[in-house]
């Protein structure tokens, strides 16, 4: 009796723990379900954000994010006299006497005097061409200026390019197609790839293939190419298959039978046949037999070749002019040359004859006359005869362009 009234309370402990067990479980689910109620419900609510962001103009939205830098830019001339302020939160070079500044987040342009010329309004600004110059608003549309700053071409391109032989470049519903001054589609959009023209020709692609075009829309040569250039020296270059060949006068001129091919240059082009390179005349036949692993055009008449990983520079008529090897080397511009050596920088002259010793961390091409180089005492502005012209006051500073360079300083 006594172990059975123990046996009945036991089992009655076991069956009242059985319940508050059972009840602990409901409450905890009870407890998850108005949790995640709470949760879902709040998060179905409208961020006060959105709801903000939904009366906000593009405009607005796009200055939410927008910080001004605490630098800011202004202009120097190859004195290194500051010209212009620094007062711009972005600044262009300029070209035809204008260039394109950012102030508070919106692009105008200002002439050399820096008199406003076109007032800040535009999300982006490009350089004009031939007295148009695109533009794209806070829409994030684009469309086209006069000089006047006024909308010629309604800002409704989701993307739209300068203007180049008297047509620009825009997409529609996905596909390439060209309008004309008048914003009107002279040619109609059917390609999937299109360059700008260029001397009166583009490069479009349709149907996985490529052609060029003239400015009627009219192809010139068979759409058929994995690859086609602009004209150089009158002769087009195309690949078809794995092999490079050159057009002239809408026919095959020279065959397709090179592995690798560069434009002509000055009449002479650089091929790949066999595994050998030669420079080879306009009509197809070797100038030059060519020892190296690699060639291509350096400019202003000379090329640029390798061997072994080392570089150097030949003329037309394979004349050593730089001496096979520098780690690394630049195309002519200028008529000056940067090479590397032994992990510092300095120029060669047209003739082969060294400008600079290699004492430069780093350099950059000529423009106008002037480069960039980096040293010891900071950014120094070179003359064309590898003096230093004066000491840049900041190292953000960039190319000349019509004797003036943007240069970035603090206050």
């Amino acid at each position: 009796m006594k172990s059975f009234a123990k046996t009945q309370i036991k089992s009655q402990d076991n069956y009242i723990c059985g319940l508050n067990r059972s009840k602990i479980l409901l409450m905890q689910k009870f407890s998850f379900f108005v949790l995640f109620s709470i949760i879902l419900a709040y998060s179905c609510k409208p961020d006060p954000a959105d709801t903000l962001e939904k009366g906000m103009s593009a405009e607005e939205l796009y200055f939410q994010d927008y910080e001004a830098p605490i630098q800011k830019w202004g202009y120097v001339d190859t004195l290194g006299q500051i010209v212009i302020p620094n007062q711009y939160d972005a600044a262009r070079q300029f070209q035809n006497g204008m260039a394109i500044v950012n102030k508070d987040g919106k692009w105008g342009f200002i002439d050399q005097n820096n008199k406003v010329i076109i007032d800040f309004q535009f999300r982006s600004l490009f350089a004009f061409n031939n007295g148009i110059a695109r533009i794209q608003n806070f829409d994030q549309k684009y469309g086209f200026i006069n000089e006047k700053g006024e909308i010629i071409i309604e800002a409704k391109y989701d993307e739209a390019h300068d203007f180049n032989d008297g047509l620009a470049k825009i997409i529609d519903n996905g596909f390439y197609g060209f309008i004309n001054t008048s914003g009107e589609i002279v040619i109609e959009p059917t390609f999937t790839k299109a360059s700008n023209f260029q001397d009166g020709f583009a490069k479009v692609k349709q149907f996985d293939h490529y052609t060029l075009i003239n400015t009627k829309g009219e192809q010139i040569l068979p759409l058929e190419f994995e690859q086609v250039n602009f004209p150089s020296s009158g002769l087009i270059r195309v690949k078809k298959g794995s092999k490079y060949g050159f057009y002239q006068s809408n026919k095959l001129s020279i065959e397709l039978k090179y592995d690798l091919a560069t434009d002509f240059y000055n009449n002479v082009a650089a091929v790949k046949e066999n595994g050998k390179w030669k420079l080879i005349s306009e009509n197809g036949q070797t100038k030059k037999e060519l020892n190296y692993d690699d060639v291509e055009y350096g400019n202003e008449g000379f090329w640029l070749i390798n061997k072994d990983g080392k570089f150097g520079m030949i003329n037309s008529s394979n004349e050593i002019v730089i001496p096979l090897q520098y780690k690394l080397l630049y195309k002519f511009k200028e008529g000056k040359c940067a090479y590397s050596q032994d992990g510092f920088w300095g120029f060669y002259n047209h003739d082969g004859s060294k400008l600079t010793e290699p004492i430069y961390a780093l350099v950059w091409d000529y423009a106008e006359g002037k480069s960039r180089v980096l040293s010891r005492s900071g950014l120094n502005i070179l003359n064309k005869k590898g003096e230093i012209q004066f000491v840049s006051p900041s190292i953000e500073i960039r190319d000349f362009s019509e004797g003036l360079a943007p240069i970035q300083m603090g206050f």
